[in-house]
C-alpha cells in the first residue's frame, strides 16, 4: 500500500514540476439571505439545492403564475393547464417562520408570517424571484387585502397584524410601501375591504372603519361602528352588501353591511369547526379544519343553502380560484385542485405533489457514492434515493415503495431500517436505483432507533424496551434477546449507538450502557442518568456525545464504558431539542427538532463546545442529518435541504491537521482520495486550490506550493 501511495506521490510531484498550478473557478453554491442566523467568525453557510419540499400552507396567484408558501421558501408553479401545473423555480428563504397570508401586487409578492410582519419578494422575473425587503418585524401579520379608491392616494395594502392593529401602507412605490396608517386594534386576524369600508376581526368581534377619515381619526377609536359575535371569528370574506365571517366555534356568520355604520346578522350556518371562509361567483366556501370543506349557494345570502360537503382529512389552510378549478393547500402534503365547473357536485381532479418532488416527511439521511438515500414518515412513500451528484439540483432517483423510515443504517449493499409500526426491515440497494424491500419483522408499536455490529441489530423499540436481532440472514431476521422490564410507557428506549463491545441505549431518563461482547447476552454495566431524553448518541475517539432534549448536548469521555466521566454540557440560550447528531472532524453537526434549524458546534474541547453556526430553516421537525465536508444535508418535514458550510481556517493546506502546511499534508490527501484514509478535520483547509472540492489537483498544488514556489494555498471555496 505505501508502495502504491508513493508511487502517486511522485506522479503528483513530476505534475506539480510541470504545470503551473492555479486555483480552479467554477460556479459552486448560491447567494441566500440569512435572517436569524448566527454565525461565528470566519464561518460561511450557502444554501445549494433541496428536494421534497413539503408542508405547503398559504399561497397567491397572478396570472399564469401560483406562488405557493411551503416550509422552506416558496415554489413557483406554471398554472396554464390548471390540471397538470409545472414547477417553475423553488425560492428557499430560511427564517420566513409560520406564513399567514400572501398577495401579489404589480411585481411583487408580500408575504405576512408570525415570524416578521412583512416580506416583500421581487418577482417580476418568476424564474428567479430576489427578496426586497422586510418590514416592521415581530408584529405578527395575520391577514392581507390589497384595495384601490378614490380617498387615498394610490393603491394600498391593507394588514391584519396581530399585535401591530390594522396597517395600511401606500403602494405607489410598491418595492417600498409607506405606512400611512396604523389603528390601534389588538389581536386583529383578518381584513377585508368594500367600496371605501375596511373590515377587521379581532376576537369576536368585527370592526368596520370608513377609510377616508384615517387622516383625523383618532387611532384607538376611529371605527365607526364595533359588531358583536356570539363566538370568536378567524377569518372574513365579503360579497357583494354582505360579509361572511368563519367562527372555529360559532361555524359561519352572515351580516348584511349594505350600511357598513350599522351591520345586521341575518344568519349562522352550521359547518363546523370554520377556519377560513372565501366567497367565487355565487358560492361561498368554507374551510372546517379537519371537519372538511363546506360549498354554500349565496345566490341569495338571506337564505344561504348547503349545496356540499366533502370529508378531508388534512386541515384546509388556503383555496384559491381559477377558472372553473380551485386550489387548496392543507396537510402536511397535499396540494389539491377540486374541479368546480359544477359546485354543487364538484370533485377532487388532482394533486399537485404528484407532479413534483414533495412526497414525504424525510426524517434520516444517509449519503452513499453520488446518493442520498433518505427517511420519511409516509407509509406510501417509504425510503427514497435521491440524485446529488449535482448538489444544486438534487432530484429522486428511485423509491423502494411502502414503509415508513424512522431511522437506518447501511451495512455492505443493505439498509436495515426502524419504522414506526412496521418492524425491522432491510432494503437492497446493491442496485440503487432499482431498491428492493426484503419482508419486515414487527418488532414494537413504534420502533426508533437502531445499531449495527456484525451480523446483530440493537434496537430502541420505544415502551418495548432494549431489543437485539440476529440479521445474519436479512431475508429472515429473527430476535435473540430483550429486556423491556422496568420501562412501560415511562423509559422509553429512544437511541441506541455502539462502540466496541459496549452499546449505549438511550430513554427518556438518561443512557444505558451494555457489554454486548456475548453479542446474544448483553450485561448492563453502568448508565448516566440525566432525567432527561436521550435522543442520539455519536462517537469521535474516546468522546463521546449525546443529545439530550432539554439539556442540550453532553461530552462523556467513554476510555472506561464501565466508568463514564461527564466532560461538559453545552447549553444553548434556547429551549434546545437536539434530535441526531453527526461528527466529522473537529466539529458536531445537529438537527434541532423544536426550533427547526442545524447547529454547527465545535468540538475540539470538549469541556467549552462552542456554536459556531446556526440556520433557521423555517421548518419544523428538523430530524435528520448526515455530512460530506464542506456539505451538509438535512432532512425535516419540509423537505431535504444541502448546504455548504465553510468552517474557519488556521493554516489553509494543513489538511492533516499538525499545524504546518508541509509534504504530509499532500500525503495524507492522496491516502483520503486513493485509499480511503481519513478526512481531513477541516475539508476547507484541505481544499488547498479553493476549487470547491478534495481531490488530486489539491495535493498537486501543494506539492507545487512547498517545491516550485507555486501559488500559496487559500481556505476553501472560491466561487
Amino acid at each position: 500500500m505505501r508502495a502504491f501511495i508513493n508511487g502517486i506521490l511522485f506522479l503528483v510531484i513530476v505534475l506539480a514540476m510541470t504545470f503551473n498550478v492555479a486555483p480552479a473557478q467554477n460556479d459552486f453554491g448560491k447567494d441566500y439571505i440569512e435572517p436569524n442566523d448566527t454565525l461565528a467568525e470566519g464561518v460561511s453557510v450557502d444554501y445549494l439545492g433541496s428536494a421534497l419540499w413539503n408542508t405547503p400552507y398559504r399561497m397567491a396567484f397572478d396570472g399564469a403564475f401560483a406562488y405557493v408558501r411551503y416550509g422552506p421558501g416558496i415554489l413557483v408553479l406554471n398554472m396554464l393547464n390548471p390540471l397538470e401545473p409545472t414547477l417553475v423555480s423553488r425560492y428557499f428563504y430560511p427564517g420566513f417562520g409560520w406564513v399567514t397570508d400572501m398577495v401579489v401586487y404589480q411585481n411583487y409578492l408580500y408575504v405576512t408570517t408570525e415570524a416578521n410582519l412583512l416580506h416583500i419578494l421581487d418577482i417580476s422575473n418568476p424564474y428567479s424571484i430576489s427578496f426586497v425587503r422586510t418590514l416592521y418585524p415581530g408584529i405578527l401579520g395575520k391577514g392581507l387585502f390589497i384595495s384601490t379608491d378614490d380617498f387615498l392616494p394610490g393603491n394600498n395594502l391593507y394588514v391584519a397584524a396581530f399585535f401591530g392593529g390594522l396597517c395600511v401602507f401606500n403602494l405607489d412605490d410598491p418595492s417600498n410601501p409607506n405606512l400611512v396608517y396604523n389603528i390601534t386594534l389588538s389581536g386583529a386576524t383578518s381584513v377585508a375591504y368594500s367600496r371605501v369600508w375596511a373590515f377587521t376581526t379581532n376576537s369576536n368581534r368585527m370592526f368596520v372603519y370608513d377609510t377616508r377619515d384615517f387622516s383625523y381619526c383618532d387611532p384607538a377609536t376611529c371605527y365607526e361602528t364595533a359588531f358583536y359575535f356570539p363566538e370568536q371569528v378567524w377569518d372574513i370574506a365579503i360579497s357583494g352588501d354582505y360579509a361572511y365571517l368563519a367562527s372555529f366555534s360559532g361555524g359561519l356568520y352572515i351580516v348584511d353591511i349594505s350600511s357598513p355604520a350599522t351591520p345586521v346578522m341575518i344568519d349562522t350556518l352550521d359547518c363546523g369547526r370554520a377556519e377560513y371562509c372565501y366567497t367565487y361567483g355565487s358560492y361561498l366556501y368554507v374551510a372546517a379544519n379537519l371537519d372538511g370543506l363546506y360549498i354554500f349557494d349565496i345566490s341569495d345570502p338571506t337564505n344561504a343553502t348547503q349545496v356540499l360537503h366533502l370529508d378531508y382529512a388534512g386541515s384546509i389552510r388556503d383555496i384559491e380560484f381559477s377558472g372553473d378549478y380551485a386550489f387548496f393547500t392543507a396537510g402536511a402534503q397535499d396540494f389539491k385542485i377540486l374541479d368546480i365547473s359544477d359546485p354543487p357536485n364538484a370533485f377532487w381532479a388532482g394533486n399537485f405533489y404528484d407532479n413534483l418532488d414533495m412526497s414525504g416527511n424525510a426524517r434520516e439521511v444517509e449519503l452513499v457514492g453520488d446518493y442520498a438515500i433518505v427517511g420519511t414518515d409516509r407509509i406510501a412513500c417509504g425510503m427514497m434515493v435521491l440524485d446529488i451528484s449535482d448538489p444544486t439540483d438534487p432530484f429522486i432517483a428511485a423509491t423502494d415503495g411502502y414503509g415508513a423510515s424512522m431511522r437506518f443504517v447501511i451495512k455492505d449493499n443493505l439498509v436495515f431500517k426502524v419504522q414506526d409500526n412496521f418492524g425491522l426491515a432491510a432494503t437492497d440497494i446493491s442496485d440503487i436505483l432499482n431498491p428492493i424491500r426484503l419482508p419486515n419483522l414487527p418488532v414494537g408499536e413504534s420502533d426508533k432507533d437502531l445499531a449495527i455490529k456484525g451480523d446483530m441489530a440493537y434496537v430502541a423499540a420505544n415502551t418495548l424496551g432494549y431489543k437485539v436481532f440476529d440479521i445474519s440472514d436479512p431475508n429472515n431476521i429473527s430476535e435473540v434477546w430483550n429486556y423491556s422490564d422496568g420501562f412501560g410507557t415511562y423509559y422509553r428506549a429512544w437511541s441506541v449507538a455502539i462502540k466496541g463491545d459496549y452499546v449505549y441505549w438511550g430513554n427518556t431518563i438518561g443512557t444505558w450502557i451494555y457489554d454486548i461482547s456475548e453479542p446474544k447476552d448483553p450485561v448492563l454495566v453502568d448508565s448516566i442518568i440525566t432525567n432527561c431524553w436521550t435522543m442520539d448518541i455519536v462517537f469521535k475517539d474516546n468522546l463521546g456525545l449525546i443529545a439530550e432534549r432539554a439539556n442540550g448536548l453532553r461530552a462523556v469521555d467513554v476510555s472506561d464504558p464501565a466508568h463514564p466521566v461527564t466532560i461538559g454540557i453545552y447549553e444553548d440560550e434556547l429551549y434546545t431539542d437536539f434530535y441526531e447528531l453527526a461528527i466529522s472532524g473537529n466539529y458536531c453537526y445537529i438537527a434541532d427538532d423544536w426550533y427547526g434549524d442545524f447547529r454547527v458546534l465545535d468540538i475540539s474541547d470538549p469541556a467549552d463546545i462552542q456554536m459556531m453556526a446556526r440556520v433557521d430553516l423555517g421548518a419544523s421537525m428538523v430530524r435528520g442529518v448526515a455530512v460530506r465536508q464542506p456539505n451538509i444535508y438535512v432532512a425535516s418535514k419540509s423537505g431535504l435541504f444541502i448546504f455548504a458550510v465553510h468552517l474557519p481556517c488556521d493554516i489553509p493546506g494543513d489538511a492533516n491537521g499538525d499545524d504546518a502546511c508541509d509534504i504530509g499534508d499532500a500525503v495524507y490527501l492522496i491516502s483520503y482520495i486513493f485509499t480511503g484514509g481519513p478526512e481531513p478535520d477541516n475539508m476547507d483547509e484541505g481544499d488547498a486550490n479553493s476549487d470547491c472540492t478534495i481531490n488530486v489537483g489539491d495535493a498537486v498544488f501543494l506539492i507545487g506550493y512547498i517545491f516550485s514556489g507555486g501559488p500559496s494555498p487559500s481556505c476553501g471555496c472560491v466561487e
